[in-house]
């Protein structure tokens, strides 16, 4: 599944785009459990982690907001991975980084100046193009996070043929 460029753009920091990227970037997938859509990682096992209930239809359990994690109130933690808020917070951003390095990307990342109010980020990949101070895929954003997120999807999108 790829997102259109300009979506990708303008995406908001929140939910959907972190979603986005646990499935496009991180490989985790959706899976239907007890008619509720849940994102997993790769390596979770649904056999480790019985749903014991339907959230919002069982006294003691509840699902957050987004409803990608399980609480089990019996067992007083969570009973499915959340995704990670990628978009929204710095430290996990730069695990978006490292995969994106990993995948065989540089990243550069720069902070406003001047009168310029966006963070701008951008990946150019290794030993292709030769880096010359500007990146293949970039975007902007209010706020690191969110433009490395933003960036990275294009590149995810463009190897997808979004």
């Amino acid at each position: 599944m790829t997102t259109p460029f300009a979506k990708i753009q303008h995406l908001p920091a929140g939910r959907e785009l972190d979603a986005l990227i646990a499935e496009q970037l991180f490989d985790w997938d959706w899976y239907t459990v007890v008619n509720i859509n849940l994102l997993l990682p790769p390596d979770h096992s649904y056999r480790e982690h019985p749903v014991l209930a339907t959230p919002g239809k069982t006294p003691g359990y509840e699902t957050d907001l987004d409803s990608l994690r399980f609480y089990d109130s019996t067992r007083g933690g969570p009973t499915m991975p959340s995704v990670p808020h990628f978009s929204t917070d710095n430290a996990l951003a730069f695990a978006v980084q490292t995969e994106m390095h990993r995948r065989g990307y540089w990243m550069q990342l720069r902070s406003p100046f001047g009168d310029a109010s966006d963070w701008s980020c951008g990946f150019t990949p290794h030993k292709t193009t030769g880096w010359n101070g500007r990146p293949d895929y970039s975007a902007q954003a209010d706020t690191p996070a969110l433009a490395v997120c933003r960036a990275a999807l294009l590149v995810v999108n463009d190897q997808q043929g979004g």
